[in-house]
């Protein structure tokens, strides 16, 4: 198992507005809490593996864990109701997280399962020569140009793709390139899915951005190339971002308005695992109120928006 770091930054620490309302005890907790929660089997929530399922703990149990001999459960516990006053940790309908350390565990997540994927590739190539050493040199050579040649298209389709990567300008304002013969340039709509967050979600209470950062394109692009199917759409259509926004403010918890320190933005949304957490229609309200969803017949109204198939628990 792999060390895991967590990136500090010094400078942003000693200015930030939570660091000077806690005391130095409170320090010492929110520190040994990140610890915690970086390395959990979930990372960003304070959970614990228990069988093949995960357990997320409650405060007291997170006191429990934190106590010392210098310091009792009652001590710890204050500090982490300071905590969670300021910021340092929050609790959603999933446990109890700190939201930082579950975006930076999401993208390790996402760099992972490329560095897996890549390294599957590299290793299929590198056995490829042996698979060929079964034929007649002529069909060796043949295999062998027809393995340049498909290396070729593909670098040029990654460099083109890599070139589009680094502009949020729309389609129509993009100037035509030149494209390598047989290769397929994919062109990611950043712009047009951002405008469509700020339209519908950034009316609806969640946080509005400035701009798209390198980070926002870069989870934008994983989700669009990993083709999540939602009913009849998918994330490599346009057509999936403006209905899964849609759905997007019809959840009060993702919108900020049931009362807790939670309120979803873009970086959160295009995470890989809140997606299919929306998708499953996990936030949708259950109770009393105009907007709020009483009876199956309410949540097959948000499915059919998507296409999905109903939760079993409101069948």
């Amino acid at each position: 198992m792999k060390t895991i770091w967590i990136r500090f930054f010094p400078q942003d620490w000693l200015l930030s507005n939570i660091r000077r309302r806690l005391n130095h005890f409170d320090r010492g907790v929110y520190f040994d809490l990140l610890c915690l929660l970086y390395t959990s089997p979930m990372p960003g929530y304070a959970c614990e593996t228990c069988g093949d399922d995960l357990r997320f703990l409650t405060m007291n149990e997170l006191a429990l864990d934190l106590a010392d001999g210098h310091a009792g459960t009652d001590v710890v516990m204050d500090a982490l109701n300071r905590l969670a006053k300021y910021g340092g940790i929050c609790e959603d309908e999933v446990g109890i997280h700190n939201p930082r350390a579950v975006e930076e565990g999401t993208r390790a997540s996402d760099q992972r399962r490329k560095s897996a994927a890549k390294a599957s590739k590299a290793a299929k190539a590198r056995w490829m020569p042996q698979a060929c050493s079964k034929h007649s040199p002529k069909q060796c050579s043949k295999d062998a140009t027809s393995n340049a040649e498909q290396s070729r298209v593909e670098q040029s389709r990654v460099e083109l793709e890599a070139e589009d990567t680094n502009t949020i300008s729309s389609p129509s304002e993009t100037h035509p390139k030149s494209e390598a013969p047989g290769v397929t340039v994919i062109r990611i709509p950043y712009q047009e899915i951002y405008q469509a967050y700020q339209d519908t979600c950034g009316q609806a209470g969640l946080t509005i951005h400035r701009g798209l950062s390198d980070t926002m394109k870069r989870q934008i692009k994983a989700r669009w190339n990993q083709k999540i199917k939602a009913g009849n759409y998918r994330s490599d259509d346009l057509e999936f971002w403006l209905r899964y926004f849609q759905l997007v403010v019809k959840c009060p918890f993702l919108c900020g308005t049931t009362g807790t320190n939670f309120r979803a933005d873009l970086m959160w949304l295009t995470g890989r695992e809140n997606i299919d957490k929306v998708l499953g229609l996990r936030y949708l309200p259950k109770g009393a109120g105009a907007d709020k969803p009483k009876s199956s017949e309410d949540f097959k109204h948000f499915a059919e928006m998507m296409g999905l198939n109903m939760p079993e628990e409101v069948h």
